[in-house]
Order: structure tokens, then sequence, then C-alpha cells
């Protein structure tokens, strides 16, 4: 599937997005639209008369009207309009009269004997005959420039190689020029008698014998320095580097992302693993990263309001990142680099049958630790209260994390209501 994006006013008239199948070239799309909307081509051809250009664009690149009978590509294919003068100058501005000329050369589209006739050979409406000699016109300069560019495509004419001294100032556009190597141009990496053309030209073939110079077909430059090995880390690992919804965390609670948390220490951690009236693990709950969905913390037992003995607006839940954080910047062996694992919390209802959640929340957690070092946390929130119902069950959901994170790294601590005190 590929899509056009007409913007401007072409986009208020014809709509701003537009999705076809398997086009060939960006000049199917200007044909598709003709079809689909008659008044298109007489947009495009009036404009002119107006002053109006367009600028046909894909991947950042300006299209002229020779590229139009490139491949199409996979990123989207944008026509906005041109003001003539708008102060930038006008570029690649290419002509609607132009376009639709095009259109008209390369098929789909055509003149007949009763007027403006489409690819089924069904005449369009009676209204075109006003602007057939436009389209007629157009149509000419779009064989015109279609011979011209397949004429130069089948049989290119070399341009005089310039007299290049090693050491010397090019005239050349710089070595990203697209024209390098193809007019005989020497390339930056190599000098020298062999080398008679740079990257990116043509390969000869020789038939028989003969005495020729090289010509280079590819080039790897390496450069390294032994005396400064590779990083093992890109700062020093520590939980100081730990970041929860992107903050901070310390021994006090604070707003992360419309949740509440904190850090905690290993005192704090050894205080709230255990049961009471208040908690309801009575062991650290080790989550599987790899399965991304729903995987349940505790059961059905925790009460709600209802109940009198608790409140929905001090929830609270711990979590425990085990084994370090980290990512490869470049794969197994390269320089390690922060790495985050993200997830969601949810609370549900159990006491109806559609089971609704009564709250989501989700929760990034980045940072750089070694294999050996770990990081606690706490979020307090509210969730939804139900009127009357009062059986609740919690999930973590895993969305994503580091490819290098260990799958059995992260562990809810505790679940309960004001275990840690704000």
């Amino acid at each position: 599937m590929q899509r056009v994006l007409l913007l401007d006013e072409l986009g208020e008239k014809f709509g701003p997005v537009h999705e076809y199948y398997n086009l060939r070239t960006p000049v199917d799309a200007i044909r598709l639209l003709c079809i689909n909307y008659p008044e298109f081509s007489r947009e495009l051809i009036e404009s002119g008369e107006r002053g109006v250009g367009y600028k046909v664009i894909q991947s950042e690149t300006e299209f002229e009207l020779e590229d139009m009978l490139l491949p199409f590509g996979s990123k989207d294919l944008i026509i906005a309009p041109v003001i003539a003068g708008s102060g930038d100058g006008l570029g690649r501005t290419v002509l609607g009269v132009a376009l639709i000329g095009l259109a008209v050369a390369t098929g789909g589209v055509s003149l007949g004997a009763t007027g403006f006739v489409g690819a089924s050979g069904i005449p369009l409406a009676a209204s075109y005959s006003t602007t057939m000699a436009a389209i007629a016109i157009g149509g000419n300069i779009g064989i015109a420039l279609t011979l011209g560019g397949i004429s130069q495509m089948l049989s290119p004419q070399p341009q005089e190689a310039p007299q290049f001294t090693p050491g010397a100032t090019s005239t050349d556009r710089g070595p990203g020029s697209i024209v390098r190597g193809s007019d005989g141009r020497q390339s930056y990496s190599y000098r020298g008698a062999i080398n008679s053309v740079g990257a990116g030209a043509t390969i000869p073939v020789v038939f028989g014998k003969a005495l020729i110079g090289g010509h280079i077909v590819s080039a790897d430059m390496q450069v390294t320095d032994e005396s400064d090995p590779l990083t093992q880390w890109i700062k020093t690992p520590s939980p100081d580097t730990m970041r929860i919804q992107g903050e901070k965390l310390d021994s006090v609670f604070k707003e992360t992302s419309g949740i509440k948390s904190r850090s905690l220490s290993a005192s704090d951690v050894n205080s709230i693993i255990g049961g009471s009236t208040t908690k309801y693990l009575a062991a650290p709950h080790q989550l599987n990263l790899t399965s991304n969905t729903r995987q349940q913390v505790v059961g059905g037992n925790i009460p709600g309001e209802f109940s009198g003995a608790t409140d929905v607006s001090k929830f609270q839940i711990a979590f425990r990142l085990n084994n370090g954080l980290y990512d490869e910047i470049a794969g197994a062996g390269s320089t390690k680099v922060d790495g985050f694992v993200t997830f969601k919390i949810i609370v549900e209802n159990t006491d109806l049958s559609s089971t609704p959640d009564v709250a989501t929340i989700q929760v990034t957690a980045q940072g750089l630790m070694s294999g050996s070092q770990s990081y606690s946390w706490v979020h307090w929130f509210a969730y939804g209260k139900i009127q009357h119902k009062d059986n609740y069950l919690v999930f973590v959901e895993p969305v994503d994390y580091s490819a290098n994170l260990n799958i059995n790294t992260l562990e809810v601590l505790q679940v309960g209501y004001y275990f840690v005190n704000p």
C-alpha cells in the first residue's frame, strides 16, 4: 500500500490522504487521482493561469518531471501547491499541465474523438472540452520529456573528464555529489594513474587482450587507535543512574506522570516483605518480561472501600530490578549504554461479569546498572471506586524491554495500602 498526500488547497478540495496499491511510478498516482476525481485534472491545468505550480516530494527529494517515471518507492508521495515568486525560488517546481501531459503520454488517459477518454475507452464528462487544448499541450511536453529521458538512460553522452592534479583543489561539488564518478571525476579516496574513475561509475567489460587501468568497485576504511581501547560502559554503572518515568527518585514521594513514586532503601525492602493487614504478598512475585500478557500478581482477596477497612486512594505497589539494567550500543561486546523496561499496572474489579479495569498505569524504568546491582521503588496511586463492589485483582503486563535485560529480572515486591509512609 502506498500513500499520496495532497497539501493545502489540493487537500481541501480532494482530500489530504489517498491510499493505493501497487503503484509502479509517481505518475500512476496522478493518473488515478484524475480518474477518481474528474475535477483534479482541471485544477492542475488551470492552476498555471493563477501562477501556481507544484512540488512533488518523496523521501525529502523534490522530483523533476522526468523523475515521475521512476519506481514509486515505499515513502509517502507529497504533492504541494507552490505560488510563483513565493520567496526562496521555485526550485524543482512542476507545472500542473505538465503533470497531466505526462499522464496522457504514458497511458491511462488520452484524448479521443469524443473528448477526454479514460483507460477503459469510455468518454469522461463533456465539461473537459474547455481544457482539451491545454491537455494536448501538456501531453506534447510530457512525451518530449519522457522520450528525452529514455534516450539519455539508453545512451548517455559522456562529458569530457576534467584535468585533475593530485593535491590540487577540485571544482567538484563535493564527495557526496551524485555525478561523481559518472562524469569521469576522480575519487577522493584513491589517487593515481590506475584509477580512471571515481566510485559510482559504470564498469566496462573488455573482450580480448587489452592493457587497462584499474576501477575501484568498492572500498572500506576503518580507523582505529590501539592506545584508546573500547570503553566498556558509557558511564559509571550505578543505581543512581535510574530514572522512573524520566524522574530521579529519592526517599520522598514525588509526582511522576500522574502518580507518586519514591525509591526504596535496603531497609525499606526488608520491612515491607511479609504479610500484614495492609500487605498482600508473602514473598516477591517474579515477572516474565517475554510474555506480553497480563500476569496476575494478587488474586481477588484485595478489598476496596466497601469493606470499610481500606481507602482506594492509598493503594501502593513496589517493584525491584535485579541483575542490573543495560543495553549494548552495537551488539555483544560493545559499549554498554542505558537499558529500559516498560510495563503496565492494571487493577480489575471481579464483582462485575465484565471485570472492568479500574486503573491502568504505564511505567518506564531506565538506567545503567551492572549485573550485580539492583534498584527498588514504590508507586502510590488511586484506582476507580465502584460502589458496593469489593473484590479486586492486580496484574502487571510487560510492554517492552532492553535486549540485554534478564527476562526474570523484574519482580513485584509488595502490594497493599500505605505500607510505605507518605
